[in-house]
């Protein structure tokens, strides 16, 4: 009657041990934990720390160095945590670089590495095993996304969307809000969008901007929309068009706030290929504070994601649920909206 407790015990230390040692808790190299303080964290006899430090052993993730004691090591087979990209031509982007930097930063040092894979022409069900996937926001389809959820293996979506499931939480519609709050601060009442597609992020933010607009009396219908569908090859084209049509309405918007900070900044191209000044005639925001936005003339508001952070905690929580063979959770990060140069007070108004 006494094994059933003492059984579960031992179980559940090697669990929360194997746990540790995968986040990269004990680096390698160092030695681990002794059996005295193992027995004294987990209120058992020295026989039953070995039997818990047998277990890490032979599941490749502690080893014995004579005369020099247990150490943390990489165990044998481990799965790469996946990173999913809708178009791979998007891995050269700022945001990508910056969640790879981040998920990178603990992969490596708990001895895993990080699989990069399109959405685009990928067979999710051919994939090799995987510890877990990160979802970044993007126009995933229902139907792809149901192909991510029968690999059986734990994911985390990268900002609050459509899409069921936890996620890296940084709240996009709050800070849309936000940033169409300071714009209408500034004497704005006049707005254009250019958007990148409707799905996912892209609608959250869209949700916060026209609620923001809402309640400060400026109907749906008053907003120019544009969308892009952030198609490399096109997005250029399509927003030079975007443009050319704004200018065209009566009134003339005085702020865009652009989905992303490239579109942005070829926004503030076209406007003043067309002989307008940034902010002077139009103010224009954007999102991600991707490097270039505080290295441009003007320098560019946007609203800054923790991308770096959420790369880490991603990788860090999905590696702890395969281990655990639970589902990852929800994990909140704060953004922060950045005014700059692109951006000011509607002329004639203080």
């Amino acid at each position: 009657m006494h094994k059933g407790p003492k059984k579960n015990l031992t179980g559940r230390a090697v669990q929360a041990l194997a746990a540790e040692i995968m986040s990269g808790k004990y680096p390698r190299g160092r030695p681990f934990a002794t059996e005295e303080s193992l027995g004294r964290r987990f209120h058992v006899s020295r026989m039953t720390v070995r039997v818990i430090l047998s277990r890490l052993a032979a599941k490749g993730l502690v080893r014995s160095r004579r005369r020099m004691g247990i150490f943390a090591a990489r165990p044998a087979g481990v799965r790469p945590v996946g990173l999913l990209i809708n178009d791979i031509s998007q891995i050269s982007s700022a945001y990508f670089a910056a969640l790879i930097e981040g998920a990178n930063s603990f992969l490596h040092s708990a001895g895993f590495s990080l699989s990069v894979m399109s959405l685009s022409g990928q067979n999710l069900q051919n994939l090799s095993p995987l510890s877990g996937i990160i979802i970044p926001p993007g126009k995933i389809t229902p139907e792809a996304f149901r192909a991510i959820r029968r690999l059986g293996v734990p994911y985390l979506l990268i900002m609050e969307s459509d899409l069921p499931g936890p996620a890296i939480r940084m709240d996009p519609g709050n800070a849309a809000s936000s940033l169409a709050q300071g714009l209408l601060k500034l004497g704005h009442r006049a707005f254009a969008l250019i958007r990148g597609h409707t799905l996912n992020v892209d609608r959250r933010k869209w949700l916060g901007i026209e609620a923001a607009l809402g309640r400060a009396g400026i109907p749906v219908g008053r907003i120019l929309e544009y969308r892009t569908e952030y198609d490399a090859p096109a997005t250029g084209a399509a927003v030079q068009a975007a443009v050319l049509d704004m200018l065209s309405h009566s009134p003339r918007p005085t702020a865009v706030i652009a989905f992303d900070d490239s579109l942005a900044l070829q926004t503030i191209s076209a406007l003043q290929h067309a002989g307008l000044s940034v902010p002077r005639d139009v103010s224009v925001a954007g999102f991600n504070d991707s490097p270039f936005s505080a290295m441009t003339k003007p320098a560019i508001t946007t609203v800054r994601f923790p991308l770096f952070e959420a790369g880490r905690r991603a990788a860090s929580a999905l590696v702890a649920a395969a281990i655990k063979n639970k589902p990852a959770r929800n994990i909140i990060l704060k953004h922060e909206v950045i005014w700059r140069e692109s951006t000011g007070p509607v002329l004639g108004r203080k």
